[in-house]
C-alpha cells in the first residue's frame, strides 16, 4: 500500500472512529475501576436483556447498601441538612451517588465523563474543612451535582456531541460552575446529549444513546438527556441543564422527574458553550431533579450566590422568602382562591391518549382541592411559530455543523434533520423573525390578561398548564415536533416540567377507528397514526406549568404537587395498572406472559410434573418463581402464565397470599417458557404447514417446471440461491418492480436479483441500448470505444479504480483481484472473514472454502481488530473484505455495496482502497464484472510487461458494455439517496412495530437500500419458512433468508405495503 493509501486510510478512522473508542475505552476504564472499589465488580450485576423498564433495578439488584439507598434517594434540601450537622460527610454521600450512577450508566448510558477522581478530592477537602471548623464552606456544602456536558470545567472536555471536540479542553471553568463549586457543591460527572445539541433525541457517535430508565427503547430526550436518565435512576441529586428549544423539559417529560426552565436573564448561564447569546430565541440554564424540592434548593440557594454580581446576562432579581411562603400558604390554605388555566393543544398536534389522560385527572385533583380550573385556547396554529422556530435555529443553513463534522469526517447522526445551505437567512430575514417573535409574544400576553373574564378571582389565571409534547418518551431516533417543548422558549416564559403517571395499557387505548379525533393538521394527522399504548409502554407523563412570572412560578409548582397529594387516589389510579400486571421490569425472565394470554386457568395445588402441553396458571395472589438450576428467583404478578419444561419437576405452596414454584430439576427441552410461548411453538409448524400447501395448490405450473427441470438440471437449477422447498416461482417476465410468474400471479418484487435488478425490471433506456447493439452487430471479436467510455465513467464515479478491467461476474471480478493482489505483493496468503460472501465460489459461510480457488486463505472475525492483527504478516497479500481497514493490498468488493453511495462505500466511509471489484447492477442486469485499483497495481496487465494475462471471450461483449452505459447513466446521487431513504423508512418502521409488540427477538439490520431481517430465537428457521410463505400469500417477493433489496423503482407505496403486510405477520404470529 503507497504511503499516501495508507494516510487516507488513517485519515478516515483515525479523526472519529479511533477517537471514539480511546474516550469510550478511558471512560469504561474509570468507572470500571471506580465499580470495582465501590460494588466489588468492574461491571455491575445487571437485569435480563429482555428487561426494558429498568428504573427499579438500583433497589432489585441488591448491589447498594441499605445506606446508600437512604442517601440516594434523600431530597437535596434533606442531603444538604445531613450534610451540614456532620451526620453525612461529603465523601460518604459522594460514594453513594458514584455506586447508583455506575449502576445508572450499565442501564441506559447517561455519562459522557465522570469525574468521580475530581469528586472525591474535593469531598475530603469539604470534609476535612467540616472537621476543623464545624462549619460548611457554602448552601451547598458537600452536595454532588451533576453537569450536562456543555459546561465548561477546566481540564475536562466539552464536547456538544461532536467528535471533533473529543479532546477540547476549556481554557477555565464557566464562572457558574467556579461559584457553585466555592458555595461547596461537588461536580463528579457530566452527562451526554446529542450531536450538535440540537435535537431531541440523546445520540452522538462519541457516546452512543441514551434511553430512558422507564422503557429503555424509548428515548431519554434532548439535549439534556443524559441528566434525565441519570436523575430518575437516583445516581444524581440534581444536575444542571440548558435549555433552547425544550432541552431541559424534554429529557425530563422522557424521564418523569421534574425540570424548570428559567425565563432569559433570571439564572446565570455565562460562559457555557452553544449558549446562542444574543440570538433571537436565547439560551438558558436551568435545574432537574427527582423532586420539586431539587429545583427549590437550586433556585434559592443560586440566588442567595446574587449571580447579577458576577454575570452580567443576569438580571437584578434575587429570591424573596416572604413572597415565597406567602404563595405557598395561599394555595395550601385556600384563603385566597387559585385559578389555572388548562391549555389543551398547542394548534397544531394533539396530545396522545395518555397524555390527555394526565391532564384530565391532573385538573380533577386540582378541582377536588378547590382550585378553579378554566379552558382556555392560548395558541392559534395560524400563527406560524413552528415554521418561524426551525428558520430561526436554522438560520445559517446547517453551515456551522457542516464545519464542524467535516473537522472529523464524522457522519450526521440519523436524529438530525440538517437545513440546506440554501435555507440560509439574510439579515433581513432575521430582523423580520424578530419582529414576528415580538408580535407574537404580545398576542399570546394579551390572551393571558383576557382570562381575567374567566376566572372567579377578577385576576389573569394564576398559571397555564398544558401538555409537555404531542407524545411522551417516543421511541429512539422518531421525535421530530417539538413545538410544545419550545413555546416557553419563544415566549420567554418561565416552564416547569411535572410528572403525573405512567403510559396504562388499559387507560390509553387507541380509539377504534380514529374515535372522534379530528385532526388539526396533517402533523397533527401523522402523529397520531404513530400512537399505540404498546410502543410507549411504561413511559411517564409529564405536563407543563407555565407563567411569564419566575417567582410565582416556583410557589405555583408546588401548588400543584400539594394538590395532588389532596387526591391521593388520583396517584393511585395512575399505578393501579402496574400493581395489577407488574411492571416491566418484572419480565426479567422468559417466563412472565402478562395478562393477555387467554388460556383455560388452572391453579395448582400440589407438586406435578409438567408436560410439554401442560401451562399452569396462577389467577389470585402474588407467585414466586426460584430456579433451582440457576438459583435464581423471579416474581409473577396475578394473571401471569409460566409453562414448565417437560420433565421438570416443580412443587406449589402458598401462605398468606404468596404462591411460590420451585423448579426442582430440568431434564427437557429448553427453558421455562410463558404458555403463550409453549402453544406458538406447538402451533407454528401446523401454520407453516398450511402456508406451504396453499403455495403448493396456488403454483401448479411452477410445481411442473419444477419436476421437469429436475430430470435435466443438477439440484433442479443452476443456480443455489434459488433454490425452493418445496420448488421455487418460476417468472415468466418482470416490469418496474413488479415479476410475473409463469401461475399468472403478480409479485411486488423486494429481492431485485440481489442487486441485479437494481433499475427495475425492463428499464426502457436499458432495453433500446442492447436492442441497439443488436442491431448494429454483436460477436465482433474486437475492443470497440464504448469499452473504454465505460470505464471513464467508471473511473469517475469510483476515483480508486485509477485503471479498469471487465469480465463477466462478481465472482470473476473478485477472483482476478486476488490473483493480481499475489501477483503483486509476491505473497500467498488471503485474509478473508467468517461468513464472508464475495460471490460463487468465493463463500466463507462455514468458515472453510469448498469449491473455491486454492487459495492459502486466512479466516478472520468481522469486528474484532486486536485478533484480526494476528494474522498481519509478512506473506499477506490481500485482504478482501466488504469494507475494512487493512495490510496488503486492501480490496473493497463493492459487487453489492456500490449501490448504497454514489461512490460506493469507499466513498461514503471516505477510505480509497487499493483495488475495488464490481459487478451486478452495473452490468444494467446483465453478466458483468469489473476490477480495478491503483495504477501501479493495474500495470500488472499491461502487455509489456507480461506480468498477468486475463482473456475472456466475453469481457467486452457489446450487449453488456451497451446495457452499463445506459444504466450508469440511470444512477444519481439523488436517486440512490431516494432509494437509501425507502429502506432507512422500512428499518425505522419495522423497529417501531416490533417494539410496539415487545419483540425482542427480530433484528432488522442493513444499510440503506440493502435490508436484512434476522430472527434471533431457537425456532428462527422456522420464523424464516413463515415469513417467506406469509409475504408470497400477500404478493410479496423477499429472500428467503430474509434479504432486501429495493431498486429504483420502488416507491412510498410500495414500501407501505411491504410494511402493512409485516404488521400483519408480526400480529398473527408473534
Amino acid at each position: 500500500m503507497t504511503k499516501n493509501a495508507t494516510a487516507r486510510h488513517c485519515l478516515a478512522l483515525s479523526t472519529w472512529r479511533d477517537v471514539t473508542a480511546q474516550r469510550q475505552s478511558e471512560k469504561e476504564r474509570i468507572i470500571q475501576e471506580w465499580s470495582e472499589r465501590i460494588l466489588g465488580t468492574p461491571i455491575p450485576l445487571m437485569p435480563h436483556l429482555t428487561v426494558t423498564n429498568v428504573v427499579e433495578w438500583p433497589y432489585k439488584s441488591g448491589q447498594l447498601s441499605a445506606r446508600q439507598i437512604e442517601i440516594t434517594d434523600s431530597e437535596p434540601s434533606q442531603l444538604l441538612k445531613m450534610l451540614a450537622s456532620g451526620a453525612w460527610t461529603a465523601q460518604e454521600v459522594l460514594l453513594a451517588f458514584i455506586a447508583r450512577c455506575i449502576i445508572a450508566h450499565h442501564l441506559t448510558n447517561p455519562l459522557t465523563d465522570p469525574m468521580f477522581d475530581q469528586g472525591f478530592r474535593r469531598a475530603v477537602e469539604l470534609d476535612d474543612y467540616h472537621r476543623r471548623t464545624g462549619k460548611t464552606v457554602g448552601p451547598f456544602h458537600g452536595l454532588p451535582i451533576s453537569l450536562k456536558d456543555v459546561f465548561n470545567i477546566q481540564g475536562m472536555p466539552t464536547t456538544l456531541g461532536f467528535v471533533a471536540r473529543a479532546n477540547a479542553h476549556p481554557l477555565h471553568s464557566d464562572e457558574l460552575v467556579n461559584r457553585l463549586s466555592a458555595a461547596g457543591a461537588i461536580f463528579y460527572c457530566k452527562t451526554n446529549i446529542p450531536q450538535s445539541l440540537m435535537s431531541g433525541e440523546c445520540h452522538n457517535f462519541l457516546f452512543g444513546r441514551t434511553a430512558t430508565p422507564y422503557n429503555t427503547t424509548l428515548s431519554a430526550g434532548g439535549s439534556s438527556g443524559g441528566e434525565g436518565s441519570l436523575i430518575a435512576l437516583g445516581g444524581s441529586p440534581l444536575g444542571i441543564g440548558s435549555d433552547i428549544a425544550g432541552s431541559i423539559r424534554t429529557p425530563a417529560n422522557f424521564n418523569g422527574i421534574y425540570g424548570l426552565c428559567p425565563t432569559n436573564g433570571r439564572f446565570p448561564l455565562h460562559d457555557a458553550e452553544q449558549s446562542n447569546a444574543g440570538y433571537l430565541i436565547n439560551g438558558v440554564a436551568g435545574p432537574l431533579s427527582k423532586s420539586i424540592d431539587g429545583l427549590e434548593v437550586y433556585a434559592r440557594t443560586l440566588l442567595s450566590l446574587k449571580p447579577w454580581e458576577w454575570d452580567s446576562a443576569c438580571e437584578r432579581l434575587p429570591w424573596d422568602e416572604q413572597v415565597y411562603q406567602e404563595t405557598l400558604l395561599i394555595g395550601l390554605s385556600g384563603k385566597r382562591q387559585l385559578c389555572i388555566g388548562f391549555v389543551a393543544n398547542d394548534g397544531i398536534a394533539t396530545p396522545h391518549p395518555p397524555i390527555q389522560r394526565g391532564m384530565r385527572e391532573t385538573r380533577a385533583a386540582l378541582e377536588k382541592a378547590g382550585v378553579q380550573v378554566v379552558d382556555v385556547q392560548l395558541f392559534d396554529g395560524t400563527e406560524g411559530m413552528w415554521e418561524m422556530i426551525t428558520r430561526i435555529f436554522n438560520a445559517d443553513g446547517g453551515k456551522a455543523f457542516r464545519e464542524e463534522i467535516a473537522k472529523s469526517g464524522e457522519p450526521i447522526s440519523e436524529d438530525i434533520e440538517l437545513a440546506n445551505p440554501q435555507d440560509a437567512m439574510s439579515v433581513r430575514q432575521l430582523l423580520d423573525h424578530g419582529k414576528k417573535i415580538l408580535k407574537i409574544r404580545q398576542n399570546i400576553l394579551s390572551r393571558w390578561q383576557r382570562t381575567s373574564s374567566l376566572t372567579a378571582t377578577g385576576r389573569p389565571v394564576d398559571m397555564f398548564v398544558l401538555p409537555s409534547g404531542c407524545h411522551v418518551a417516543s421511541p429512539h431516533g422518531t421525535m421530530k415536533y417539538w413545538l410544545y417543548e419550545a413555546i416557553s422558549n419563544i415566549l420567554d416564559w418561565t416552564c416547569a416540567t411535572i410528572p403525573v403517571g405512567h403510559v396504562d395499557l388499559l387507560k390509553d387505548p387507541k380509539p377504534g377507528n380514529g374515535g372522534d379525533f379530528k385532526p388539526l393538521s396533517s402533523l397533527d394527522r401523522d402523529n397520531w397514526n404513530l400512537y399505540s399504548p404498546e410502543l410507549y409502554s411504561d413511559a411517564p407523563i409529564c405536563l407543563q406549568d407555565s407563567l411569564p412570572m419566575t417567582l410565582a412560578m416556583a410557589t405555583n409548582v408546588v401548588v400543584i404537587t400539594d394538590a395532588g397529594t389532596l387526591a391521593p387516589e388520583i396517584k393511585d389510579e395512575i399505578g393501579a395498572y402496574s400493581d395489577i400486571v407488574g411492571s416491566r421490569s418484572d419480565v426479567n425472565a422468559p417466563i412472565v406472559a402478562g395478562i393477555w394470554d387467554l388460556f383455560d386457568r388452572k391453579t395448582p395445588t400440589e407438586s406435578f410434573t409438567a408436560e410439554w402441553d401442560e401451562m399452569k396458571y396462577i389467577v389470585k395472589g402474588t407467585a414466586v418463581i426460584t430456579d433451582t438450576v440457576t438459583n435464581q428467583s423471579y416474581e409473577l404478578k396475578p394473571g401471569s402464565l409460566l409453562w414448565i419444561p417437560k420433565g421438570s419437576r416443580a412443587s406449589f405452596t402458598k401462605s398468606k397470599g404468596l404462591s411460590t414454584i420451585y423448579v426442582e430439576q430440568r431434564h427437557g427441552e429448553g427453558n421455562f417458557k410463558t404458555g403463550s410461548e409453549a402453544k406458538a411453538s406447538c402451533d407454528l409448524r401446523s401454520k407453516l404447514a398450511t402456508l406451504i400447501d396453499n403455495f403448493v395448490a396456488e403454483n401448479p405450473s411452477s410445481l411442473a417446471a419444477h419436476k421437469r427441470a429436475q430430470e435435466t438440471l443438477a439440484g433442479g437449477n443452476t443456480r443455489s440461491v434459488l433454490h425452493g422447498d418445496p420448488f421455487a416461482l418460476y417468472m415468466e417476465g418482470g416490469q418496474g418492480p413488479y415479476l410475473y410468474s409463469v401461475d399468472k400471479r403478480e409479485y411486488l418484487d423486494f429481492v431485485s436479483d440481489y442487486s441485479a435488478a437494481f433499475y427495475g425490471h425492463s428499464n426502457p433506456a436499458i432495453a433500446e441500448a442492447i436492442s441497439s447493439a443488436l442491431s448494429t452487430g454483436f460477436s465482433l471479436g474486437s475492443v470497440t470505444r464504448k469499452e473504454c467510455h465505460l470505464g471513464e465513467r467508471i473511473k469517475r464515479r469510483f476515483p480508486s479504480m485509477e485503471r479498469v478491467r471487465f469480465c463477466n461476474s462478481g465472482t470473476e471480478a473478485n477472483t482476478c483481484a486476488l490473483v493480481t493482489a499475489t501477483e503483486f505483493t509476491g505473497r500467498t496468503k488471503i485474509l478473508v472473514f467468517d461468513n464472508g460472501y464475495h460471490d460463487g465460489t468465493l463463500n466463507f459461510g462455514s468458515g472453510d472454502n469448498k469449491l473455491n480457488f486454492p487459495h492459502d486463505f486466512i479466516f478472520g472475525t468481522y469486528n474484532n481488530i486486536e485478533a484480526n492483527q494476528k494474522h498481519i504478516s509478512s506473506d499477506l497479500a490481500a485482504i478482501i473484505v466488504e469494507p475494512m481497514l487493512s495490510a496488503g493490498v486492501l480490496i473493497f468488493d463493492e459487487v453489492v455495496t456500490s449501490r448504497l453511495h454514489i461512490n460506493g462505500l469507499q466513498g461514503f466511509h471516505k477510505i480509497m482502497p487499493d483495488m475495488t471489484t464490481l459487478g451486478q447492477y452495473i452490468g444494467g442486469g446483465l453478466p458483468f464484472g469489473a476490477l480495478g485499483g491503483r495504477s501501479d497495481i493495474m500495470a500488472l496487465y499491461e502487455t509489456r510487461t507480461q506480468k498477468l494475462s486475463h482473456s475472456g471471450t466475453f469481457n467486452n461483449n457489446v450487449f453488456t458494455i451497451s446495457a452499463a452505459l445506459a444504466a450508469i447513466e440511470l444512477v444519481s446521487e439523488d436517486e440512490i439517496h431516494r432509494v437509501n431513504k425507502l429502506g432507512d423508512t422500512i428499518r425505522n418502521k419495522i423497529s417501531e412495530i416490533c417494539a410496539a409488540h415487545h419483540l425482542s427477538d427480530l433484528r432488522i439490520t442493513g444499510f440503506g437500500s440493502a435490508i436484512g431481517l434476522q430472527f434471533l430465537r431457537e425456532d428462527r428457521d422456522l420464523l424464516k419458512g413463515l415469513f417467506f410463505y406469509y409475504m408470497l400469500q400477500h404478493g410479496i417477493c423477499i429472500g428467503r433468508r430474509g434479504f432486501l433489496f429495493l431498486n429504483m423503482c420502488h416507491t412510498e407505496d410500495h414500501v407501505q405495503r411491504f410494511l402493512t403486510a409485516f404488521q400483519k405477520f408480526v400480529e398473527e404470529f408473534k
